[in-house]
């Protein structure tokens, strides 16, 4: 990533937006329209390429608004930058985890014309093991990377891999920590 970035790569910055959803903590993703030049009805976390002088959770937040309304970016807090991954395109992105602690009414996103549709898949289904596969893809040089099911689309390629790591760096160690708070202590 380092040597992409030092040669100039494109810079980009999507938002991984976890939020209550009907009550559950939930990973908030879209499905491409067909109408994008790109990645045509696939599942993807809001995002797109830096404009001059911005920061990549500036960028993240702008097309946030830009592809889910303006009412989406409300409530939202970053919680951290994950590392910088390599795109297929050859773009270097970074990932934003932002949290929503108010209820996300999903109906209240205004989708662009180039999102199909908004979801959400709960943080419980996703740390579920059994909810996710590795698959091994040819393209480049040949790779293993996550799948998650039980969406309306799986999620797969590099949204999987960035969901992959959010859940692993930051999810999981959370979820766990509270769980254990959440616990009476053992009898004495």
């Amino acid at each position: 990533v380092e040597r992409r970035v030092a040669e100039g790569a494109r810079r980009a910055a999507v938002l991984v937006p976890l939020a209550t959803v009907d009550g559950v903590a939930s990973v908030v993703l879209q499905v491409r329209s067909n109408a994008v030049s790109s990645h045509r009805n696939q599942v993807s976390f809001p995002g797109g390429h830096l404009e001059e002088g911005e920061t990549a959770v500036e960028a993240a937040f702008r097309e946030a608004e830009e592809e889910l309304g303006p009412e989406f970016r409300r409530g939202f807090d970053i919680v951290d930058t994950l590392a910088d991954v390599l795109a297929p395109s050859g773009a270097v992105v970074t990932p934003v985890v932002a949290t929503r602690v108010l209820d996300l009414d999903l109906a209240t996103c205004v989708t662009s014309p180039e999102v199909a549709e908004v979801f959400a898949m709960t943080i419980p289904h996703l740390l579920d093991e059994r909810n996710k596969e590795w698959r091994h893809y040819d393209f480049h040089r040949g790779t293993t990377m996550p799948v998650f099911h039980g969406g309306p689309s799986e999620v797969w390629g590099f949204t999987a891999f960035v969901l992959d790591g959010c859940l692993k760096h930051i999810v999981a160690p959370c979820w766990e920590n509270n769980k254990k708070e959440l616990q009476p202590p053992p009898p004495s």
